[in-house]
């Protein structure tokens, strides 16, 4: 925001800005924006536009000017996986009590098979495909496989076959456990 906002401000100072500018701070973003669809349908006549430029992205380097079209979006949702009703010992009931834990750990190994596409059933039916304009473009970024693990820390990367490791993290869909609590962990 603050290079945004620096940027108005010399545009401000160089001659002025050459358009009717709205800006709109939204900062629900990392809980799922619950807040917005509905103020963006209350408030349709003072935010209607001809175009709409999100500044929250990133650029490959601060020599390399960059331009983010799409975003990818976020569904978030938690299990709530019950069992027993109180604690049972592995040594006298393991083997013989499915564990929720065990039970969850197969949900979720189930979601994504060995190809890296993720296995829930409808969950490809509304995403385009990349056409081979937009794979071109991203084969011309700077990021090959080598700067993903660099950067990742890691030896090896993982994901959806028959896409590079660029495809995959912005213009793939993914699905990813981001926490997990479960049995006793104290």
């Amino acid at each position: 925001m603050v290079a945004f906002f620096s940027a108005l401000e010399a545009l401000a100072a160089s001659g002025g800005i050459p358009l009717n500018l709205k800006v709109m701070l939204e900062g629900e973003e990392e809980i799922g924006s619950p807040s917005l669809q509905e103020f963006l349908q209350s408030h349709r006549q003072e935010l209607a536009c001809d175009f709409c430029l999100n500044t929250d992205a990133s650029i490959l380097a601060a020599d390399q000017p960059s331009l983010t079209y799409a975003l990818r979006g976020l569904a978030y949702f938690e299990i709530h996986l019950h069992g027993p009703r109180s604690d049972l010992h592995s040594g006298l009931f393991g083997g013989v009590v499915d564990n929720p834990a065990n039970v969850l750990a197969r949900l979720l190994g189930g979601m994504i098979d060995n190809q890296g596409r993720i296995t829930l059933p409808g969950f490809y039916d509304a995403v385009r495909p990349l056409d081979p304009e937009e794979r071109a473009a991203l084969a011309r970024l700077p990021q090959d496989e080598t700067w993903w693990k660099e950067h990742a820390g890691v030896e090896a990367l993982a994901g959806e076959v028959g896409y590079t490791p660029t495809e995959r993290a912005t213009a793939r869909p993914t699905l990813d456990v981001n926490g997990l609590h479960a049995g006793f962990i104290g």
